[in-house]
């Protein structure tokens, strides 16, 4: 999958592994080691150069930036019509594969089989699977009332 932008948690200043000695005003080392985790929603990131939030915090400007968390965190979904980012489901992050299989299942939506899907955690233990953004977007925003999306990942 490749890189979904420069807005990515990977570079985020509230990613723990990002908290950098400063030399100078500047970071002195990059040390990505794999222990991916937002400071500010205690979240573990598995996937940092695919997440995505407002809160981005380009540290190394000098910025100041909200420790507030403001919306969702958001994954790369699916290439459709380009590309998407789509909501986590609270701390549930959407995935896209299982291992090296696609997810195959039955839309919650629209009740169609697919092979290329996406399934998401819920906060009762199950998991719904969808047939692709713009449904798996649908079910999000039916199920998170006045919650609203930064970005226009189901570019309906």
């Amino acid at each position: 999958m490749p890189n979904g932008g420069a807005d990515c948690c990977f570079q985020c200043g509230f990613n723990r592994v990002n908290r950098l000695l400063l030399e100078k005003g500047r970071p002195k080392a990059l040390a990505q080691s794999g222990g991916d985790y937002c400071v500010i929603r205690d979240q573990p990131i598995s996937q940092p150069t695919e997440t995505f939030c407002v809160n981005y915090h380009r540290y190394w400007t000098g910025e100041a930036a909200s420790e507030v968390p403001a919306g969702p965190i958001f994954a790369s979904g699916h290439y459709e019509r380009g590309y998407s980012r789509i909501p986590w489901n609270g701390s549930h992050e959407p995935q896209l594969r299982d291992g090296d299989d696609t997810i195959e299942g039955w839309c919650v939506v629209c009740g169609r089989r697919f092979v290329f899907g996406i399934r998401v955690g819920t906060a009762d233990g199950e998991s719904k699977e969808f047939c692709g953004n713009v449904h798996y977007v649908q079910w999000w925003k039916e199920t998170h009332p006045g919650q609203t999306l930064v970005w226009d990942e189901s570019r309906d």
